[in-house]
């Protein structure tokens, strides 16, 4: 983004409480509710699935076969990230996938855990498919995936705007 503009969207919900006549009482905002659950990384997780973010932006479009979909934009900027916070590896993880695409030459997608900087668990190329509606699946090895863990998804080497629009881990 230009001009040290930068996008930041948190995910917080509030429980809402009724008075006695059925009125709802105002809600204070907080940091949100406790996690009702973990969450499970072996689904295809579509990509506006996030609890936090930093510089991503979301759009809608609609593919080839008439399917609207929505996408994460990464922009060219390097280190934009999502995080899924409680994610339940159980046993471990073997490997990851991602659908993206882009223009972008050298776009990765960084696997870590705790923070965005925290512990690497492995790295994908996202394929340069010359345009945002033309996509491929990426696949890497990842490791030390087990238990519950906070996910983080850093994009690096962005040269030009990447999307991706789901992805999911493979377990062992």
């Amino acid at each position: 983004l230009s001009g040290g503009q930068s996008y930041k969207r948190n995910v917080s919900i509030e429980k809402m409480t009724y008075n006695t006549d059925g009125s709802i009482k105002k809600v204070v905002v907080t940091t949100g509710i406790a996690q009702t659950r973990n969450f499970n990384p072996f689904d295809s997780i579509p990509a506006v699935t996030y609890s936090k973010q930093n510089r991503i932006s979301a759009y809608t479009n609609v593919n080839n076969s008439g399917v609207r979909r929505v996408n994460l934009l990464v922009p060219r900027a390097s280190g934009a990230w999502t995080r899924i916070s409680g994610v339940d590896f159980g046993a471990g993880a073997k490997s990851f996938q991602i659908q993206g695409g882009g223009k972008a030459s050298s776009a990765k997608v960084e696997i870590r855990t705790g923070s965005e900087n925290g512990t690497l668990a492995g790295t994908c190329s996202i394929a340069n498919t010359g345009s945002w509606t033309s996509l491929s699946v990426a696949t890497c090895d990842v490791a030390g995936l087990a238990g519950v863990k906070d996910l983080y998804l850093k994009f690096t080497g962005t040269d030009s705007n990447t999307v991706f629009t789901w992805f999911k881990f493979i377990p062992t």
